[in-house]
């Protein structure tokens, strides 16, 4: 069992191996989403899902705390329509069927996936990417399929296969995202 200081350090180290770049790329494509009135929808498994849920109702919070409004959906909130789906035709297709509902040109997504291997989550981003979406993928472990995928812009926390960093991570960058637009609608730096 790790120290508390190296459990620690080994998510500042992960953290800070990330290009930042990406980070400012990411919160501006969400502001000229939210700008533009556009939909932001986020997906992910398990402990993803989780996170997916968790930014998208902080996304939705945005106009309490900034003024600002934005429209964002996760795919995993509506557990009738995902076991239909899942039922119906299969669980590979349950964030693509709902994107393919809800969707319209020019909105958002963004799934998160630790291993970037999970298929529905490959299949949500291709569907975005067919139907004009921009499309984010936030991953770790070596990336797996969806650091592949051509046209998705992805955010790739490199690290050995520990659910519980990534996840960390994935939950921090979220938190950081919308702190960052808060400001931004604020006007405050």
């Amino acid at each position: 069992m790790p120290s508390w200081e190296s459990y620690i350090d080994a998510h500042v180290d992960t953290a800070i191996s990330l290009d930042s770049g990406l980070i400012v790329r990411f919160t501006s494509s969400l502001v000229d989403a939210i700008l533009q009135n556009k939909s932001v929808f986020t997906f992910g498994n398990g402990g993803s899902a989780a996170t997916a849920n968790h930014f998208s109702a902080d996304l939705s919070l945005l106009k309490i705390r900034s003024g600002t409004n934005c429209r964002s959906i996760s795919l995993n909130a509506d557990l009738s329509l995902s076991t239909a789906i899942s039922n119906d035709l299969d669980y590979t297709s349950v964030i693509s069927r709902q994107l393919e509902i809800l969707a319209r040109p020019g909105d958002l997504v963004v799934g998160f996936s630790a291993s970037g291997n999970s298929l529905n989550i490959i299949e949500g981003l291709r569907q975005a990417i067919n139907m004009g979406l921009q499309a984010w993928a936030i991953i770790g472990f070596d990336g797996g399929h969806i650091k592949k995928l051509a046209d998705v812009n992805v955010i790739h926390f490199a690290s050995p296969r520990d659910y519980g960093l990534i996840e960390n991570l994935h939950m921090c960058l979220a938190h950081f995202v919308v702190d960052k637009l808060i400001r931004t609608f604020n006007k405050v730096d």
